[in-house]
């Protein structure tokens, strides 16, 4: 996994150039991961241009707890990140959208209350609101953020991840008792400004092209591509393996799907979609081992289930929605023969 995509979002936040951003690209290219080890770096205190993996590491690691700190020296940088932010619960929190998540599952809504007088309905904070009024570096991470209507869901916030620090009109009066619940303050809504939103968007369901305009021009775009270097260690293998061992054999693979992905895509589906090649290419994280509990590797029986189960499903689901040629798949079977992987 590259550095350059945390180092990008990490130089945007801690200049002060945005404060959310979207990282957007086709299935498989680890941007869930990226954004993980950017939100534990920015709660862990990481500033700077240039901070390289064992430095956010290190600056994770030390916010821990000896015990804790033991127990995750060895391991790698996003485990790490996943571990520290399970510790982060006040200042992280990560939400996914979907097509019927709405404004009033996001900011602000209507709750239904049944008591001793009945039924009524109260104005509540939701999930961003609820989250601004926590002290301190807070991150959100919003996952597949183009799945929902972004505009709806937003509302009032598109002007408010602006203009921090400055009360919002909503269409929803909130009111809260104050302390000693002798009468009623009304809440402004307010995005504070240490609130930093970090969205990931699969290029394979929708273009940015077909987020509204005030949403895109609030938020910075960085694109996630595959990362083929990934490939041979997560299979324990180097360039200097042999050419049958089964890293070796993933990472063909991933090169020839590649290249012949080019010439497989539908250039009329493309054209309609304003979508390109680059958006929907599967990422390398399809052709990635997974280690076992004794730690040694899995053999071939892993990729070809990697094979079988997610990257040809994949590629069957595309045929479907126009985005391949029929004869993609028999291509596709091609490949992977003539890789000796059957």
């Amino acid at each position: 996994m590259s550095n350059d995509v945390v180092q990008e979002v990490l130089k945007i936040f801690n200049r002060g150039w945005n404060k959310q951003v979207i990282l957007y690209g086709p299935p498989g290219t680890s941007k869930t991961y990226s954004a993980t080890i950017i939100a534990a770096a920015m709660l862990a205190g990481c500033r700077g241009d240039k901070i390289k993996d064992d430095e956010i590491k290190d600056a994770i690691l030390n916010k821990l707890q000896e015990e804790e700190k033991k127990e995750c020296e060895d391991k790698n940088l996003y485990e790490v990140a996943s571990e520290y932010l399970k510790l982060c619960k006040n200042n992280y929190k990560l939400v996914q959208f979907h097509p019927s998540y709405s404004y009033e599952d996001f900011v602000r809504g209507i709750s239904v209350k049944a008591g001793g007088n009945g039924v009524t309905y109260e104005v509540e904070p939701k999930i961003i609101e609820k989250f601004c009024r926590e002290k301190g570096t807070k991150v959100l991470v919003i996952d597949e953020i183009n799945r929902a209507p972004l505009a709806s869901v937003l509302g009032e916030l598109i002007y408010g991840l602006e203009y921090r620090g400055e009360k919002i009109s909503t269409s929803y009066e909130l009111k809260e008792k104050n302390e000693d619940k002798s009468e009623e303050k009304t809440i402004d809504l307010v995005i504070p400004d240490d609130l930093y939103i970090i969205g990931t968007m699969n290029t394979a369901d929708r273009s940015i092209g077909s987020m509204d305009y005030a949403v895109r021009r609030r938020f910075a775009f960085i694109q996630v591509g595959s990362v083929e270097d990934a490939i041979l260690g997560s299979w324990g293998c180097d360039e200097k393996s042999d050419d049958s061992s089964v890293g070796k054999k993933a990472l063909a693979l991933y090169k020839k799907l590649m290249e012949e992905e080019e010439g497989i895509f539908s250039q009329r589906f493309l054209e309609d979609t304003e979508l390109d090649v680059e958006d929907i290419k599967i990422g390398h994280t399809y052709f990635l081992g997974k280690k076992k509990s004794d730690q040694e590797y899995e053999d071939q029986d892993y990729l070809m289930y990697r094979i079988n189960y997610q990257i040809r499903p994949i590629y069957n689901e595309y045929i479907k929605d126009g985005m391949i040629k029929k004869e993609g798949l028999d291509r596709f079977k091609e490949i992977v023969k003539e890789e000796g992987l059957e």
